[in-house]
């Protein structure tokens, strides 16, 4: 199997494992196979997901609220496929296979189960789909054999078993697959790749689990580039998720800039609408399988980038006025960040995280008295209104 990263740590610890599934190679197996299942594409920006997911965990590694204390990465990943995301590992990594999924899932649990109070935290991409509205995630092995075709990781059952866990803190899963409902596989009897403990047979659940995924039931995930004419393509959900916890969907909590999964939830949509208004053409619809009763923080940070979104009140006066973030309620310069036309769109923009109010100004090419609204940058704010009536 493929760690990638693993380092003792005397307190509690993240253990994470990512599985990125962009390779299916079996559209026409020796044995036939199935018609549902011979034309699966590749999908490379499930790869390169997985990829970004890790860089982004290892450059995080001491922000996590439980430090990184381990790495499991297993990535199928698909030759010759154009613009690809840059990525060097430094050693080969394993397929997601099942046989390679379940050997890995069992050296993350025995090391989640090493030490009290630890936090699981697991990733994928890939195909995916509902079965009796549980999320799987299909592995490499999809169509490869007769007696099971439908090879899958059930998202569901792992986060249910991970809620009997007793050992570990809590945990945090987040998929980036579709939801899709397919006829055949609800129908089938498919056996998944299991490397945990049945959850209908052991121990009290508890409301610690956080499962997060890119779509509902009969929903789809989709692709997309991070700028209009990138070439490199990532997972909508994975990249707008990774944007909230480095910071976009941070508060303050006491003296600690941190994010928490119950707000990140409440803004995976809004900040598509900020950083990715490229993406209106499909749907972008974050759905909470299970969620958390207590607080458990995911990531701690130090004067984070908030997202703001100002507009003025009525909102079709925008084109009348420039719109200016200022620590002075004044209209003189210098301001923070200024709005750089007279559209009528909505002005999305980021602030340093602090303490201290700032104000966002209306002022017209004239004489005529400047507007303002005063805010406290703690958290995102996705509506600031300037009244200029």
């Amino acid at each position: 199997m493929t760690t990638l990263f693993e380092r003792p740590l005397a307190e509690p610890a993240t253990h994470a494992f990512v599985v990125g599934v962009g390779d299916y190679p079996h559209r026409e197996p020796d044995w036939g196979g199935l018609p549902d299942l011979t034309n699966v594409p590749n999908i490379p920006s499930a790869a390169d997901s997985a990829k970004f997911m890790c860089d982004w965990l290892l450059q995080n590694q001491d922000r996590l609220s439980a430090k990184l204390g381990s790495l499991e990465v297993l990535i199928s990943d698909p030759a010759g496929a154009g613009d690809r995301y840059a990525w060097t590992p430094g050693k080969p990594v394993d397929r997601a296979s099942a046989e390679n999924v379940m050997e890995a899932g069992k050296d993350w649990l025995a090391r989640l189960r090493g030490k009290p109070g630890d936090v699981a935290l697991f990733y994928c991409c890939g195909h995916g789909a509902a079965h009796s509205a549980q999320p799987v995630l299909f592995l490499e092995d999809l169509n490869s054999s007769d007696d099971n075709p439908w090879v899958h990781l059930n998202l569901g059952n792992l986060a249910q078993s991970l809620r009997r866990e007793t050992s570990i803190r809590c945990a945090f899963l987040f998929s980036d697959a579709c939801g899709e409902f397919i006829p055949n596989f609800e129908i089938s009897n498919p056996i998944e790749a299991r490397f945990f403990r049945d959850p209908r047979l052991f121990g009290s659940p508890r409301d610690k689990v956080l499962l997060l995924c890119a779509a509902p039931e009969k929903l789809l995930a989709y692709e997309g580039e991070a700028n209009p004419g990138d070439n490199v393509r990532f997972g909508r959900f994975t990249q707008t998720l990774l944007k909230g916890l480095d910071g976009s969907s941070a508060r303050l909590r006491g003296n600690q800039w941190t994010v928490y999964p119950s707000e990140l939830i409440n803004d995976l949509k809004n900040l598509r609408r900020i950083f990715y208004g490229h993406w209106s053409d499909l749907p972008f619809e974050p759905s909470p399988v299970l969620t958390q009763n207590e607080i458990y923080p995911i990531i701690d940070l130090v004067a984070p980038e908030l997202p703001v979104l100002i507009m003025t009140d009525p909102e079709e006066a925008m084109a009348s006025f420039n719109l200016h973030v200022s620590e002075r309620n004044d209209r003189a310069p210098p301001w923070i960040a200024s709005k750089p036309d007279l559209s009528t769109a909505a002005w999305r923009t980021t602030v340093k995280a602090g303490m201290t109010p700032l104000y966002a100004l209306a002022i017209a090419d004239t004489d005529a008295p400047f507007y303002s609204s005063c805010f406290l940058p703690i958290q995102p704010i996705f509506d600031q209104r300037v009244s200029v009536r």
